[in-house]
């Protein structure tokens, strides 16, 4: 039954990833929108700051400039009648359309690399777990509320599956894994240094001052030569280092309510279930949360919750044990009433 019972959900997850990747491919506004079309960031020319998030396009430029040139005519003639069949980029000039089809497995990597990563730090925080891959399915399933908005960017998986591996390399202890992570997320996005906050919270106490300053100390180097270089590199394109939205959250959640106490809901849900978390999870949240919610007031539009995504691998994890706790007793309460 067990065993029968895992297979389905694995079997789910994988249903699970190749939604996620065609809602996030072809139903946001990831390709849609003139301001971050691919041809933007493939040629260099996206606005800031999305330009400074380098890693993907860096990625699909060089596995197109490995593709023999016979492949990529036919990968483009595919390309262009999948964006015929879904509207996908219609009223946008397309000149690269085959990096669809190479953005596709990026999508479906970085959901994977993002449940494996997920379902071995619950492991680890929460041994003799029975319902592991189940877990797992709803670790994806969370993010489909997220995908609803239909907004998105091509760097937001990859976001999810960096910060659930630093975590998970945190919590191993791996600073090798750690810190060759890290730099990979600095290229990704500049908010990977939201993991440094946590790096210092969760070894507050585990490794001596000296080896704790110069781990982060080695950390902000990274993050100044990562964000420095392409800041500098991306000066002269249009936009702002941040975008600024601080004004105008106030009168959003004015005219959303409802949404408003939705968020309100969830930050006092975490508050309440923090304390009963292992102390790593505890630390992790409070040194990642707080700044993440400052920078989403001033530099996020209002109400786009894709702006979570840093944070959302710690959610996940408290969700999933929940889940795990509520099912526990369910059919503990029903083992009684059997009995």
């Amino acid at each position: 039954m067990q065993a029968s019972r895992g297979t389905v959900c694995r079997i789910s997850s994988a249903v699970l990833i190749g939604l996620l990747v065609i809602l996030q491919l072809f139903r946001t506004n990831m390709l849609s929108e003139a301001r971050t079309s691919l041809d933007l960031y493939l040629d260099g020319e996206a606005r800031r700051p999305f330009a400074y998030r380098v890693l993907v396009p860096t990625v699909l430029r060089g596995l197109d400039n490995l593709t023999p040139a016979i492949v990529s005519s036919q990968l483009d003639q595919i390309a262009i009648k999948v964006e015929e069949a879904t509207g996908v980029v219609a009223g946008i000039t397309n000149e690269h359309p085959r990096a669809i089809l190479w953005l596709a497995p990026i999508l479906t990597l970085s959901l994977i690399g993002y449940l494996l990563a997920g379902t071995a730090l619950y492991s680890e925080l929460f041994p003799g777990s029975e319902s592991i891959a189940c877990l797992g399915t709803l670790q994806l399933a969370i993010l489909l509320p997220f995908l609803g908005q239909k907004l998105g960017h091509i760097y937001d998986f990859t976001v999810l599956f960096f910060m659930m591996m630093l975590l998970l390399a945190m919590h191993l202890g791996n600073r090798a894994l750690y810190f060759a992570v890290f730099i990979f997320a600095c290229l990704n996005k500049e908010t990977a240094i939201l993991a440094v906050f946590a790096y210092g919270a969760v070894y507050w106490d585990k490794i001596p001052l000296r080896q704790r300053i110069f781990d982060i100390s080695c950390q902000v180097l990274i993050f100044a030569i990562v964000y420095g270089t392409v800041r500098w590199v991306y000066q002269d394109n249009p936009g702002w280092g941040m975008e600024p939205w601080l004004f105008e959250q106030l009168p959003y959640y004015r005219e959303h309510i409802v949404r408003f106490f939705v968020f309100a809901g969830l930050g006092a849900w975490l508050v309440f279930r923090l304390p009963e978390c292992p102390q790593f999870l505890r630390r992790a949240a409070v040194a990642m949360i707080a700044p993440q919610v400052i920078l989403v007031l001033l530099g996020a539009k209002p109400g786009e919750v894709r702006n979570l995504y840093e944070i959302l691998p710690i959610v996940s994890i408290v969700v999933m044990r929940d889940v795990e706790i509520a099912i526990r007793r369910f059919r503990l309460r029903l083992d009684a009433a059997r009995s």
